[in-house]
């Protein structure tokens, strides 16, 4: 829904160029390490979020969100959706929900990863609403099937089987569709 990758983004916004510069070292040296499946992405965000946030308070980093949240652009396509209007819209993301929450109406659910510490003060991502994540979650609040999922991932096929109907985002142009098996071609 975002042009670039929000991850990455909220690591940048307002650090210093050095740390800038390593932070995006560190940060592909560890998608690198998920490519070749020696690390989850949850790791790679709770490595990232230790390494160079680690002093970090909670409310300093929520701070850092919400600031962050202000700089995100959307997508064209995201305009056509009638945020307001019933039913009500969910948004179910991976990236951290403090950053997300800020940029959708009041009446729209956000249910996003959780970064907070632990008893050694090390961040932990739990939950880390990614994939199946995303189905669990919806399914303690009671819904197990939806209309539209919006997605740009193969990794939203789990929610895809229980809607009705998908959009697929893609940079140069969007597919939807109902047939799961065609998702899964074009993802």
């Amino acid at each position: 829904m975002t042009c670039k990758d929000s991850t990455l983004g909220f690591f940048l916004f307002n650090e210093h160029r050095s740390k800038q510069f390593f932070l995006c070292l560190v940060f592909y040296l560890l998608a690198i390490g998920v490519k070749l499946q020696l690390i989850n992405r949850k790791q790679h965000k709770e490595c990232l979020l230790n390494l160079f946030f680690g002093r970090y308070s909670q409310d300093a980093l929520n701070q850092k969100a919400k600031d962050y949240a202000k700089t995100i652009l959307f997508q064209s396509w995201t305009k056509t959706i009638p945020w307001t209007q019933s039913p009500t819209k969910w948004v179910i993301t991976a990236s951290w929900s403090a950053w997300v929450k800020p940029l959708f109406p009041e009446n729209t659910q956000v249910i996003g990863s959780e970064f907070t510490k632990n008893t050694k003060q090390k961040w932990v991502v739990d939950p880390h609403t990614e994939g199946e994540e995303k189905v669990l979650a919806l399914a303690k609040l009671g819904i197990g099937s939806f209309g539209t999922v919006y997605t740009d991932s193969k990794r939203d096929a789990p929610l895809v089987k229980l809607s009705k109907q998908w959009v697929l985002i893609h940079p140069k142009g969007h597919c939807h569709g109902t047939d799961f098996k065609q998702f899964m071609r074009h993802a």
